[in-house]
C-alpha cells in the first residue's frame, strides 16, 4: 500500500544516493520510519478523527510534510477521506470492515507474554500458552512449538496444562466448564469427575499453584491473575542439573506473582 503510493519514490532516491555517499542528504527518511509515520497518522485519525491537518500535525508532533504524505497514501488505499467543508479527516466505512473480522491476539497472551518468553529462553524448552476459548473447551493458544496450533480441546482431568488453569478459577466458573466438558468427556473423564476425584486434585494443588510432571521435566503454572489461562514448560533436552534449573525458575515465577 504505502510503498506504491508514497514510499517508491523515497526508497530510490535513497538507493542513488547510496552510490554516491557525497550526495547523500541526512534528512532522508528510511523506509521503516515512513510506514512507523504512516500508521501513527492512520491511528492518529482513527483516535482523533474528524480532524483536520494542522492539529494532526500539532498532536503527532510529526512534520506537516511526512503527515500529509501518510494521509495522501491512506486517501487513495480508500480508508481516509477529507470533508469538503472543514477539510477536517476522517476514516472511511471500508476500513472498519478490515478490522471487525479480523484476527487478533487475546489479551491474556499479551499480557503473559513475559512471562512467556522468560520461560522460552530459559534453556531447550519447549512452552506452552493455554486458556478456556469456550464452556469447557481448553485449548493451546500460543507455543514454541512449529506444529503446536492444532485448535484440539485437552482433557480438564488428563492434561496438566488444562489442570492447571482450574486451579484459580471461581468455583461457581470451575462448575461451569466441568459441566460442559462432560457431555463430550469420555467414561473414564466422566467417572473421575463425578466421583470428586478431579475436586481433591484441584484442592491439593491450588496452594502451590503449579503442576510438576513425575521427573520434574515439565511444569504447569496457574496464574492468578489470569483464572483459566496456564503456561506450560517442558524440558526437550533432559538432564537433572536442567531439571533442577526449571524448579527453581517456575518456583520464582510462582512467588514472584503480583510485585
Amino acid at each position: 500500500m504505502t510503498v506504491r503510493v508514497s514510499h517508491q519514490g523515497k526508497v530510490e532516491t535513497q538507493v542513488t544516493a547510496s552510490a554516491s555517499p557525497a550526495s547523500a542528504s541526512p534528512s532522508t527518511e528510511a523506509p521503516d520510519g515512513t510506514a512507523l509515520r504512516l500508521l501513527d497518522v492512520l491511528e492518529g485519525v482513527c483516535r482523533l478523527g474528524p480532524v483536520t491537518l494542522s492539529d494532526l500535525v500539532t498532536r503527532l508532533e510529526i512534520p506537516r510534510g511526512a503527515v500529509w504524505r501518510a494521509l495522501d497514501a491512506l486517501r487513495q488505499k480508500g480508508w481516509v477521506r477529507m470533508r469538503h467543508g472543514d477539510k477536517a479527516f476522517e476514516l472511511c466505512a471500508p476500513i472498519a470492515g478490515v478490522f471487525t473480522h479480523a484476527h487478533v491476539a487475546r489479551p491474556e497472551v499479551e499480557a503473559l507474554m513475559p512471562v512467556f518468553t522468560r520461560l522460552a529462553e530459559s534453556g531447550p524448552v519447549h512452552v506452552d500458552l493455554g486458556l478456556f476459548t469456550a464452556r469447557g473447551e481448553f485449548r493451546v493458544v500460543e507455543t514454541t512449538r512449529k506444529q503446536g496450533y492444532s485448535d484440539q480441546t485437552l482433557s480438564m482431568t488428563d492434561e496438566d496444562i488444562a489442570i492447571a488453569a482450574q486451579l484459580h478459577l471461581l468455583p461457581a466458573d470451575l462448575v461451569r466448564h466441568l459441566t460442559a466438558f462432560m457431555e463430550r468427556a469420555g467414561a473414564e473423564e466422566r467417572q473421575v469427575i463425578s466421583s470428586g476425584d478431579h475436586a481433591r486434585t484441584i484442592r491439593r494443588l491450588r496452594q502451590q499453584g503449579v503442576v510438576w510432571h513425575d521427573d520434574g521435566s515439565a511444569a504447569s503454572l496457574a496464574r492468578r491473575g489470569w483464572p483459566g489461562v496456564s503456561l506450560r514448560v517442558e524440558l526437550w533436552r533432559y538432564s537433572r542439573s536442567r531439571a533442577e534449573s526449571l524448579r527453581e525458575l517456575v518456583t520464582e515465577i510462582v512467588a514472584t506473582e503480583g510485585e
